[in-house]
This record gives structure tokens, sequence and C-alpha cells, in this order.
């Protein structure tokens, strides 16, 4: 089985760097992936708590760890381009969802459209549309538990 550990958002990756703990993202075993606009999010501001410690560990793990090109990164690009200053809001989440399940079943053949699913998921208000900034499902700790067991 081939599982991935997919980081959807920064701030948990910043947490994990001022801790000194960034390495037990990788204890599982599992792939580490961590989408473009997610490491952009975190290492922009090289001044900002945790940045250089997150790049510098980066860095170190680049076989365990792999980074997703995403559309949604490429696309904020061109926008910062024309202007420096642009803020990006849930962009990493967003960029987390597309390179995630729902697209590699795509990628596959296996369904016809991910992000008709993905519309639909977030569309619907409450918890199991969104939790904390990421896309969650209804029972994934009995799944992550059972799975670590």
């Amino acid at each position: 089985m081939n599982i991935a550990l997919i980081v959807t958002d920064a701030g948990p990756l910043i947490t994990l760097a001022v801790a000194d703990a960034l390495d037990t993202l990788k204890l599982l075993g599992a792939r580490v992936l961590i989408p473009d606009m997610v490491e952009f999010e975190v290492g922009r501001h090289t001044d900002k708590p945790g940045a250089r410690i997150f790049l510098a560990w980066l860095e170190a793990n680049r076989g365990a760890v792999e980074i997703a090109r995403t559309e949604e990164f490429a696309e904020f690009s061109r926008l910062l381009a024309l202007d420096p200053d642009l803020r990006t809001r849930n962009r990493g989440e967003m960029a987390a969802a597309e390179a995630t399940f729902l697209h590699a079943l795509e990628r596959r053949k296996l369904i016809a459209d991910a992000e008709l699913i993905l519309d639909r998921a977030t569309a619907v208000p409450g918890p199991t549309a969104r939790v904390d900034g990421g896309l969650a499902t209804s029972g994934a700790d009995d799944a992550l538990n059972a799975w670590i067991r």
C-alpha cells in the first residue's frame, strides 16, 4: 500500500519547526507530501518563526519529503508577479486538495471529476466538509489509529 501523509496547512509545519520536531512527520514511515503552496506559505518570510528551520529540514529530507506541484500555486505565482504584496487565504488547503486522493483517482480514470466531488463537499456547511482549514472526513482518526496499530 502506498500511503502518504499530506500536510494541508502551514500551521502544523510552523509549530513543528519551532518545536524542533519536524522529524515526527516521518515516524509513521509514510511518504510525506507537502503541496508547493504550503511550502511557499511556510518559507515565504524567512524572518518568521520556524521558516528557516523548515527550509533547512526540507532540504535535508528531500528523499523522504515530496513537494507536490499544483496549478493553484502556479496561478498564485502569476498573480504574485503582478502584485508582490498579494496575500493568500486558503490557497494551501486548495493546493492540498488538488494533490490528494480524489485527484489521484481521477488520474487513474477511476472517477470522472475530482473537482465536482470537492465542490460538493466544500459546499456543505459543518465539520465534515472542512475542519481547521483542512479537508476532513468523518472517522479519519479511527482510520489512522487502525493503520498505525
